[in-house]
């Protein structure tokens, strides 16, 4: 199997074929046959060029979502990308009005994605006290600012 894994601030993804780093991990899909229809989650802003299949993000179906300060939520998107790409790079960050808190940001290791595969791509967070209040999840990968994933996810931390 096939798998890219980058860092982020919080939990641990393991693979006995590739190096992992904690919180998050692409890897292709093997499911059943993936197709573009409704997806689990609503509400939020689809700003990237992949196909998106699914956005799942634990513990909420329609945006805004409502997180619990000091929790871990797990974003789970399956998408086909557009382009071919051989580096590509992340940026995860919460944004409350002006304040704004990077969970991560720098190169995928291994990241090799190609246009006639299916990726599901997780990511785990802590949803951060110091943002309490409503305001925006946003994740990105991209490269040579093609941004193949890009999500803005309405949030209320409380």
């Amino acid at each position: 199997m096939f798998k890219l894994s980058f860092a982020v601030l919080v939990g641990i993804v393991l693979s006995a074929n590739s190096a992992s780093l904690p919180g998050s991990s692409l890897t292709k899909y093997v499911g059943p046959k993936a197709s573009q229809g409704p997806l689990a989650l609503s509400g939020f802003t689809d700003c990237g060029v992949a196909t998106l299949v699914d956005v799942t993000l634990s513990g909420c179906a329609s945006a805004p979502c409502t997180l619990n300060a000091g929790s871990s939520y797990t974003l789970d998107v399956t998408f086909r990308p557009r382009d071919f790409h051989w580096d590509m790079s992340h940026r995860a960050i919460l944004l409350r009005d002006t304040q704004l808190l990077e969970l991560s940001d720098g190169p995928i290791p291994d990241s090799t994605i190609d246009p006639a595969q299916v990726y599901v791509f997780s990511y785990t967070f802590n949803a951060a006290s110091s943002h309490m209040g409503q305001g925006e999840f946003r994740l990105k990968t991209y490269q040579n600012y093609v941004h193949e994933l890009c999500l803005v996810i309405p949030i209320n931390i409380v």
